[in-house]
This record gives structure tokens, sequence and C-alpha cells, in this order.
């Protein structure tokens, strides 16, 4: 008897055996090469810049659950970067059959065949690993590929990163050629990106890549509130090989409130001495702590009360001296792992808190505008329902209240979207060990209709170039499994910021006249106009055609009254003249202004057309002239250098050109706009005596002075060299001319 589950395993070969026993001879389609600073970090904003390599028609799904849609490819020196949509709401990490095939060799005849490519790589998103084909077959694992993804909780697209100089099977590159083809399937079953008869294909290292911001661990302005989350694995910092590692990280950050989580053999009062031996405050300042369960914050502001929250820890602090304001903190660690419905019931409890402090219905009734904010390890992996609580107030569970507006001025609250110092990832917990690929847990969520976030980072020293500069050593965030998320809050100022810039909106960035193939500096510069407390932040825009940087530079922040300069070059190829529009952008508006040069040299012409036949005369009467002339008419704004013609050297080169000589030249001798010289070209023949009319007779070079009676004709080349078409002086066109000796 055939049991139903062998029929359900051939009906879905029957599906499936298509997409893997395609011809190898497909159409291709060719997607556009966009490197790019794509951060993996859960926010999709930063791929605006990237076009869409392959759109899939949605409802092609039949028998899937996912619906492919778009598909955008970037790549950088280090990783290739894919972000897929899905359509339906899965978790990237386990329970889903979604695959992803590369082929990274572009060779259908190697590798996995599948849906017309060679597939060396075949990732299987929900059981967290793949297979490497590549002599034989290796089992891989995230960390064997560098494999990212993001987010960490249910989604309907999902960005991803693959290291490119990585080794899967130990000895072999993952990737080795400069093209790159993709393909995904859902193998539970039908729909595949492509469809049938068309391949992906992505080129590697096409264009630039924009500039990368530098970040700081500095803060902005030294009045900014400092925050930091940070679990520190079991009790770390008492660890006396680890403590070390731990202090370095908080000296070089210097917090002001400190949220840790799985500290749950020590007290608040012993974090309160570790940090202080590592933070020292100054005479008469002091540091405050609290605690719940494995939660301990400690703060150099007063801590008014405290709360717990289930294993959560709430408090209220007095940051009037930098706020103006009093602050409600909940450092919160959430149930790990599987267990959506308890981390859901504690998001629940957590916003009710909230709701009821804010509404005089708790027990902390909350004075209006008092910033509001939740940190910590959230271990958000599971449903994407317990982030949209802790963010939008919509309560789940029974037994927890009704729905509310958390933020004051009516919306929801804001979770920061971060990243790494040194590397574009936005990971806070990384375990090479576990079979989970790194994820964004920890968290900072905030009002920001009462607060203004300034600077943010996740510190990961193992990146970082020179960490003795910053007190650190490069080991130091590997002390615990996550890594230390810092982010600085300041009061809304009173004024917003304004864009202005130098030379203004509407007006021309002139460059003026520069000399063919030389190259011209001019200053673009951004000012904040804004009242005081004002911060600007906003991009440079790339440059393009005779004009560079070829890339963008973002800025900020730009204080009250300060500015920010970038300098563009205008380096023309050929004559003319040459604009090019640009849009400044920031949060304080935008000026358009216009890049503008003219490109000017000088213009050779002569009397004789360069390549043709001179024919030169032995006597002074029967003597070439050449005349050589700068016929330009270019504008140099009063630098004549910038339109006069060098002659650099004239050569004469031949079998014969001992028998030519020119006068009326010397190297380097200038010819200015609109002049010209003339350069008169003499030949010497060889002397002969009359030829024998007998047979067997020949010529021969007379020795007797004047004698000379049959035509003596040798021929040469002429070349001029000039400094057209490149700066003064320089190596530029180079014109010839044949020569022909005639003399009777």
């Amino acid at each position: 008897m055939i049991s139903t589950s062998a029929i359900r395993n051939a009906w879905r070969w029957c599906l499936l055996a298509p997409f893997f026993l395609l011809p190898l001879l497909v159409p291709l389609s060719g997607a556009l090469a966009d490197p790019a600073l794509i951060v993996i970090d859960d926010d999709f904003g930063d791929w605006s810049s990237v076009s869409v390599a392959h759109s899939d028609p949605g409802g092609d799904a039949g028998g899937s659950q996912i619906d492919f849609g778009r598909l955008w490819i970037a790549d950088d020196p280090r990783f290739l970067f894919l972000r897929i949509e899905v359509g339906i709401e899965i978790d990237p990490s386990e329970n889903n059959d979604l695959r992803l095939y590369l082929d990274t060799d572009a060779n259908s005849g190697t590798g996995l065949l599948v849906a017309g490519i060679g597939a060396e790589l075949e990732w299987r998103f929900g059981s967290r690993s793949g297979t490497f084909f590549a002599a034989g077959q290796t089992t891989v694992f995230h960390d064997d590929i560098r494999f990212r993804a993001a987010p960490a909780v249910t989604t309907t697209e999902i960005e991803i990163a693959i290291g490119r100089d990585t080794l899967p099977d130990g000895v072999t590159p993952l990737f080795s050629g400069s093209q790159v083809r993709v393909a995904f399937l859902d193998s539970s079953g039908s729909d595949r990106v492509p469809d049938l008869g068309g391949v992906i294909a992505y080129d590697l290292d096409q264009g630039q890549l924009p500039d990368d911001p530098d970040r700081t661990l500095a803060r902005f302005d030294p009045g900014h509130l400092r925050m930091i989350t940070y679990n520190v694995l079991n009790d770390a910092p008492w660890n006396p090989s680890l403590e070390p590692r731990f202090g370095r990280q908080l000296a070089a950050v210097a917090p002001d409130i400190l949220s840790f989580q799985e500290i749950r053999n020590h007290s608040a009062a012993e974090t309160l001495t570790l940090v202080s031996n590592w933070v020292p405050l100054g005479p008469g300042e002091s540091w405050y702590s609290a605690e719940n369960s494995d939660c301990k914050t400690v703060s150099r502001f007063p801590i008014l009360g405290s709360w717990p929250l289930d294993g959560n820890l709430a408090v209220l602090i007095d940051t009037t001296a930098i706020l103006g304001s009093e602050l409600l903190l909940i450092n919160a660690h959430l149930p790990c792992c599987g267990n959506d419905s308890g981390r859901q019931a504690e998001c629940d409890r957590i916003m009710a808190f909230i709701r009821d402090a804010k509404d005089n219905g708790g027990v902390l009734t909350l004075q209006p505008d008092t910033p509001i904010m939740i940190t910590g390890d959230l271990n958000l992996v599971g449903l994407a329902g317990q982030l949209n609580t802790l963010l939008s107030g919509d309560i789940v569970g029974g037994g927890f209240g009704l729905d509310f507006d958390p933020d004051w001025d009516g919306s929801s609250l804001t979770s920061v979207i971060s990243r790494q110092t040194e590397k574009r990832m936005g990971y806070t917990w990384r375990s090479d060990s576990s079979s989970f690929w790194p994820g964004h847990l920890d968290y900072h969520i905030y009002s920001d209709s009462v607060l203004t976030r300034e600077n943010h980072f996740i510190l990961y020293t193992p990146e970082i170039a020179n960490p003795s500069s910053l007190g650190l050593q490069p080991l130091d965030s590997t002390a615990s499994d996550h890594f230390l998320f810092c982010v600085d809050f300041a009061a809304p100022s009173n004024s917003d910021p304004v864009l202005m810039t130098i030379p203004p909106s509407g007006e021309v960035l002139d460059f003026g006249a520069v000399r063919v193939s030389d190259n011209q500096q001019a200053t673009l510069r951004a000012l904040n106009g804004g009242g005081s407390g004002s911060s600007l932040f906003g991009s440079f825009p790339a440059a393009s055609s005779a004009f560079s940087p070829l890339t963008m530079q973002a800025f900020g922040p730009v204080p009250s009254g300060g500015f920010v300069d970038r300098i563009y070059v205008f380096s023309p190829s050929s004559r003319g003249a040459y604009s090019l529009p640009l849009v400044v952008t920031s949060d304080g508006g935008s000026s358009s202004l216009t890049l503008a040069g003219l490109s000017v040299g000088p213009v050779f012409a002569s009397n004789r057309n360069p390549g043709h036949l001179i024919r030169v005369g032995s006597n002074v009467d029967d003597a070439a002239m050449l005349e050589v002339m700068n016929i330009s008419i270019d504008e140099d704004g009063g630098n004549a250098a910038l339109t006069d013609l060098t002659l650099r050297s004239l050569d004469i080169r031949g079998p014969e050109a001992q028998r030519f000589s020119v006068s009326g030249f010397s190297s380097g001798m200038v010819v200015g706009k609109g002049s010209s010289v003339t350069l008169r070209l003499l030949y010497l023949p060889p002397f002969r005596i009359p030829k024998s009319s007998g047979p067997g007779s020949q010529s021969r070079v007379s020795t007797t002075p004047g004698r000379f009676f049959s035509v003596a004709r040798s021929g040469a080349t002429l070349f001029l060299s000039t400094d057209e078409g490149t700066t003064p002086g320089g190596s530029g066109t180079e014109y010839s001319f044949p020569l022909r000796g005639e003399a009777h």
C-alpha cells in the first residue's frame, strides 16, 4: 500500500522538478550593479538608491504561501547584499521553506544545477544552514559564510548579507568570479524567483562606493544625556579576566545612565561600585542604583522611585538638570527564544504601566511631557506583534486594559535604528557557536515628541582601526555575546535648524576658466542658520561629468552658527562650457545650486596640413615655410597662460633626417592666442657627378663641392610636439609633417 506521505512527496517533486531541471541555455536578466552603503539593521531606507534587480508578478505563487515580489541586489568589497519581498509575514530564521541559491562563478556547469544556474551555495533559511557545492558537498552554517539577515522578527521582506571573502569548506572561496547569479525558491510550494526560463545575473564591483561617514564615540554636545543598555552575560564583569574588557568600554563611552541585564548574583550596590571604579564622577557627584531580578540600573542622576514589572525594572530618574524634566526608564529583559506568549504578556504589562502612569491610574503619575524610554535586551526574535505593542501601545492579552497612544503627541514611540561603530551591521547579539545568526535583540525605544536622538552606536571593538586611541583593546566587545548599545538624547531645541549655503540657493558655484586637462577647486559651504540649540544634519550631493567627487557626503551635526565645507573639483577633458545642477539636502531645508566652469586652451593650426607632404628646396629662395598659429578664441580671464600654445620640441626623423634644417624654432617657445610663428625648412642635398650612360655604370657621391647635375631627393618626417589639450607646457598633441627634399 502506498502511504499518503509518499504521494504527497511525489506530488511535491512534480512541482519542483522544473526548477531543478531547467535547460542550461536560458535568458539572462542583467541586474544593474549597485555598490551601496547598505546596513543590515531592520531599516530598508538605505536601499532607496538601489535599482530593482527583478520583479516577480504577484499572485503566481500557486500552492505556495510565499509569494515573491521585488528583489534588490547590491555589493561592497566585503559583502553581497540582497533584499527580497516574500508576500506574507514569515520568521526568517525558522518555520519556513525559503531557499536561496547563488551561482558564484556564473557557470551552470559547476555546483548544483537549479533554475538554470550552477549554484555553489544553497541556503535554507528555516533550518539556518546550507550546502556548499565545490569538490563535493559541505554543510555550512551562518558563521562559515558570514550570513547576516534582518529583521529578527516576523516580516514580509528580508535584507541579507553574505561575506565575499569566505571559505565555506575552509579551502575554496565562495565567490570566485566577477558575476553572481541568484535564485530564490519556496520549497514547500511552487513560487520562485526568477520564473521558469530566466536567470538573474549581477556583476560585482561596478561603480564607486559612496563615502561612509565616520562614526565617533564622542557626544555631539557635552550637554546630551548618554544612555546605554548592556546584557553582560551571567555576571561576567565580575570575572577577573573579563572585568577589564567591560571596564574599558564603560570608560570609553562614559554613560550617564546604564541599564544592565543578566546580573543575577551581584546586587545593585555591587554594580554601582563596579561602574564608579571605571567611570568616576566629579566632586560632589554620586552614582545611584536600583534593581529587579537580573535588571540593574545605575544613574548619575537621582533615582526617585522604582517598580518591578515581572522580571523588568521601571525607574523614575530626576534628569531635570540635563533634560528639564524627570525621565521614566524601563529596563527590560524579556523571555528568550520561542516563548512568544511570555514576551507578549510582559510587553502588555510594560505598556499598561506606562498608560496608567500617564493617565493617573497607576502607582506612578507622570507630569505631562515626561520623557519615556524602554531599553534592554528585549529578545525580539519571534512575532513582530510584540515590537508593535511596545511602539504603538496595542495591548494584545486580556487583563491589561485598553490600547493607547504612548507618546505625548498621540503618536507611537520610536525605536533607535543604529549600527556598529566600524561596520555597517545593526546586530547587537552574536554567538558564532549558535545556530542562529547575529540579530538585533537590544533596543532603545523612546518618546520622540519630547526627546531628540543625537549620536548613537553599537560598540564593536574588533573592527576599530586604532582602539588604543580610545582606551580600548580589540577583543573588549567579545566579553559578552551582546554588545554595548549607546544613544545620546537631548530635550528638543527651541529652534529648528535652517540650511544656508555659500553660494546661496539659486546661484552658481563658479570655477572660472580652467585649462583643458587641468583642474580647479571650489568650496561649497553649508551653514546652520537656526537658533541656539539647533543641530543641522544633511548631505552634499555627488557630482558627475567633469566635476567630482562622485560620492555623496553626509554631514552633521552642525550647531547653530556653525558650518561645514565640501570641496568640489572641476577637471575638464575638452574645451567648452560645463554646468551641473546640485541640491544640498538637510533637515533644515534644501539648497539648489549649479556648478559651472569654462574649459579653455590653445588651438593649433598651420598653413600646411599635418600629415600632408611638404616639399623642401635646397636654396634660400626654395625654402619651405611652416606657419604655426594659435587660433583659440577662448576667454582666459586675464590669464594668458590658459590659452598660450607652447611648442615643446621639434624633431626630424628618418633615414635622411640629417639633410633637413629648421630655423625660427626654439624649444618651449610660446605662441599666444591669435598669434603665429614661421619656421623655415631647408634641404641640404648630397653632391653627385653625372651618371654614365654606359652599361653597368653607377652614380657615386662627388668629392668636389658645387658639382651635382642629377635630381637629388630624400625624405624624412618632422614631428612638432605641443601642449595643446593638456596643462601649460605639458605633453599634449604632437603633429607630423612628411618632408621631401628636392634639388636640381
